[in-house]
Formats: structure tokens, C-alpha cells, sequence
């Protein structure tokens, strides 16, 4: 069988000194996003040594010395050296660019010879994207981070490019091998930034208290998290105007932060610790942005409970019910979050499902054994196939999506896209009257 060479771009260019040369002791401090890239290089090359896998980092510093490593600075000159080492595949993230760069992008990838690409999620991007990607010859695959995510594409044409692998997560670290004392702590892992929603946790702090006066907030991540250069406020928390708004329900008359929250800051492997220790974890509280989160996986493999939004990637990740609750609403946030301060027993019953179902879903092994047969799929030239999942159909507005779909399949001219995640258009075909999909499924 040929030796497959393949690519994966890591964006890690604004991580300066963090220590990235052991991935398999838990991520030190970086976006998940981009920690994901390089522990797929590290782990799929433990698992399949027979194939060559190269990381193309904006620079070579800090990283695995047991994988080869290509310095690029930007995913554009990634992709010239793609071309130049003579991939078989090779694995990029679409997001965040502007429009004259999206286009040059695209323009390169359309002019790769005999490389093929994955376009790799882990935020869903906008519609003109999907729409590049769905047309673009070269990209012969988009990967989706959770199933909730691939939902959102019902509708797309890039749906039917599209497919789910979860992200890998070694585990071992973050197992604890004796029994962990609790502690009334109520921890938040994450950026503080308002896309991943601490001030709905700061904002419901005093009402947890009143009910739970020993418990203790504690806070693990910074505004600097994604970008070493972020200018923050006067705590050092995170950008001025964000920390100003949540910081007005963590101060007291003084001004001063209150005694039962403690700031952590950024920390690495340290916060394996906190983790285990916590009796529950509240990770982004508003659910935004998250398809794959490592902050609702990493507190399960610590046996931790786990209680957050019941929306988007939290529905993949969290075992509702067993290793922890998805709410729909602040009071009922407020409502689990004292009761399992309240209920320790159950708390740490709850705890004890966490590793089970993370090994099940996220471990490092099947991953890889998912992305191999993906590479060994396009390398055959195999055709995608589409495998029905209605596991969230009812939910998030996927039954609507799936309804245009099948529209769609049925009269092909109609032009109707997903009514929430992408900008809806007036359908082409008379004989839905011109009807925009709210108002047809009002009908």
C-alpha cells in the first residue's frame, strides 16, 4: 500500500512561550482550536507510523521534537510549501479571514496539483465559505468537530462534503488516581472573552451564594488566552470593556473582588488540580461558539459534574442527566448549580460517569482510527456517503433545515437556505409561492 504524506496547519503564532513539546500531559494554555491540530499530528503518528504526518507551524519553536515540523508563518505560505513537499492530503481550519484574503486563499488551493484538502471546522464559518468550499474541486472534504455542528449544514450544499469526528482527548492526566477530596467550588474554564459567556456566571454568582454561602468561584483562563497581545482593564482580566461588565457582579462596595472568587488566570497541566477538585464545572453558560469543547470534556475526565447551556456543542459533549446537566434557562443554571453544592453524594456520582463517556467518544485511538479511514477513503477516490444522523433533529431548528434539504433534493431549482444559521433567501421553484421558510412551515 502507497505511503500517504499528509499536512495539518497549526496557527500558533501567537502563543510565544508556551511549552507545546508534550502534548500528552494536557493542553498549557492555548486555544483548543489549535491544540487539536498539533496533538492530531502527534497522536495520528504514534498510531500510524507507516505514514508520514507533518505539522506546518507558523513557527518551529516549543513544539514535539518527535514530529517533523515545516515553518511557514501563515497558512498562506503553508500552503506553497504544501504544494512544495508533494502532500497527498493536507488539513487546514477556515476562519477569520477577510474577504480579499478568503479569495487568495481559495485561489491557491485551486491551484495545488495532485494535493487534496481537507477543510477542518472547529467554528462553523460564514455562508460564503461554505459556499467556496462546496464548489472548490481541491477541498474533496469538510470536517465537522461535533454532530450539532454538522447539523447546522443541513441545508448547505457543503453538506454533503461534510462529516463528524470528534476531537481527540487523551485522558490519563486528567484522571485522578486516588479519590479527590471536593470542595464547594464552582470553577469556569475558558477565555474571557464574551463569546464564551463568564459574565452569565458572574452575573448569577450572588444567587448561588445566598443558597451556598461557602461556595467559592473559582476562575481559570484570561482575555489573553487566543492572543498574547490583548490589552485587558485594571484587574488584568480581560478586555477592558468586558471585564467591566462582569467584574460589577464579583466586587464589593469597595471595589474590591469578592472573597469567595478567585482568579486563576492562565494556567497549563495546574489546572488538573482545580478540576478535580471542583464539585461542578460551568463552562460558556451561553453555549456560543462551541462545537467540540474541551472545557466541558476536560472537567468530565476529572470526574467532575458539569452543568451548562443545553445548545451546539454541548449536546455532543456532555452526557446529560449522567455526567452532568444541560439547562435552557439562567434559573435553571442557578437551580443544578446549588444543587449539586447542595447534594455532594450526587455530585460525585454524577463525576464517576465522566471518564466513561469520554473515553468512549473522545479517545486519542478511535479518533485517529476515524481520520485514517477518512485519508484512506480520499486516497481511493471513494465517494463521500451520507449517513443519516437525527439524533438532535428536534432541536436548534434542524428539523426546519431538514425539511429544505429534502425540498432541495426534490426540486433542485429552489434556492431557500438554512432559516438560522445562514441569511435566508426566497426559494426560486413558483410552487412555494415565494414563501420564505418561516412562513412555510407556518402554514
Amino acid at each position: 500500500m502507497k505511503k500517504l504524506k499528509i499536512g495539518v496547519y497549526f496557527a500558533n503564532s501567537g502563543y510565544y512561550d508556551i511549552d507545546l513539546k508534550s502534548p500528552e500531559e494536557g493542553n498549557p494554555g492555548i486555544g483548543g482550536t489549535q491544540f487539536n491540530a498539533l496533538t492530531l499530528v502527534y497522536y495520528y503518528q504514534h498510531y500510524y507510523p507507516e505514514n508520514e504526518i507533518i505539522l506546518f507551524a507558523d513557527k518551529n519553536e516549543l513544539l514535539p521534537d518527535t514530529i517533523r515540523i515545516v515553518e511557514c508563518n501563515n497558512l498562506e505560505n503553508a500552503i506553497i510549501k504544501a504544494n512544495d513537499n508533494s502532500l497527498d492530503i493536507f488539513i487546514y481550519q477556515p476562519s477569520g479571514y477577510t474577504e480579499f484574503y478568503k479569495k487568495k486563499i481559495f485561489e491557491l488551493i485551486n491551484k495545488v496539483e495532485n494535493t487534496k484538502f481537507i477543510a477542518w471546522i472547529n467554528n462553523t464559518p460564514i455562508e460564503d465559505i461554505c459556499d467556496s468550499i462546496a464548489i472548490e474541486e481541491n477541498i474533496v472534504r469538510l470536517v465537522c468537530a461535533g454532530r450539532a455542528q454538522q447539523d447546522r449544514l443541513r441545508d448547505h450544499p457543503v453538506f454533503y462534503k461534510s462529516q463528524t469526528i470528534y476531537n481527540g482527548f487523551d485522558a490519563k492526566p486528567y484522571n485522578p488516581k486516588a479519590r479527590i477530596e471536593k470542595t464547594k467550588s464552582v470553577l469556569f474554564i475558558g477565555s474571557l472573552t464574551k463569546f464564551k459567556g463568564f459574565h452569565i456566571l458572574a452575573k448569577i454568582w450572588k444567587d448561588i451564594i445566598q443558597e451556598v454561602p461557602d461556595a467559592v468561584l473559582d476562575v481559570v483562563g484570561s482575555g489573553k488566552l487566543y492572543n498574547n497581545d490583548a490589552k485587558l482593564g485594571k484587574f488584568g482580566l480581560a478586555e477592558e470593556t468586558y471585564e467591566n461588565e462582569f467584574m460589577q457582579h464579583l466586587t464589593d462596595e469597595d471595589g474590591n473582588i469578592l472573597k469567595n472568587v478567585v482568579f486563576h488566570g492562565l494556567l497549563g497541566t495546574e489546572k488538573i488540580e482545580l478540576l478535580q477538585k471542583a464539585t461542578v464545572c460551568v463552562p460558556n453558560p451561553t453555549a456560543i461558539s462551541e462545537i467540540c469543547p474541551a472545557s466541558a470534556i476536560e472537567p468530565q475526565a476529572c470526574e467532575t459534574a458539569v452543568v451548562t447551556k443545553k445548545k451546539f456543542g454541548f449536546l455532543d459533549t456532555v452526557w446529560d442527566k449522567n455526567s452532568g446537566f444541560l439547562v435552557t434557562n439562567e434559573q435553571q443554571l442557578i437551580e443544578k448549580i446549588v444543587y449539586l453544592l447542595k447534594n455532594p453524594d450526587v455530585a460525585e456520582r454524577m463525576g464517576k460517569k465522566g471518564p466513561e463517556f469520554i473515553d468512549k467518544h473522545f479517545n486519542q485511538k478511535i479518533i485517529c482510527q476515524q481520520w485514517h479511514a477518512l485519508f484512506l477513503d480520499i486516497e481511493n477516490d471513494s465517494e463521500k456517503t451520507y449517513k443519516h444522523n437525527y439524533r438532535f433533529l428536534f432541536l436548534e431548528d434542524n428539523a426546519k433545515r431538514e425539511f429544505m434539504r429534502l425540498t432541495k433534493l426534490l426540486f433542485p431549482n429552489t434556492r431557500a437556505l438554512t432559516p438560522l444559521r445562514f441569511r435566508p433567501k426566497m426559494p426560486n421553484w413558483k410552487g412555494l409561492i415565494g414563501l420564505t421558510t418561516k412562513q412555510i412551515l407556518k402554514k
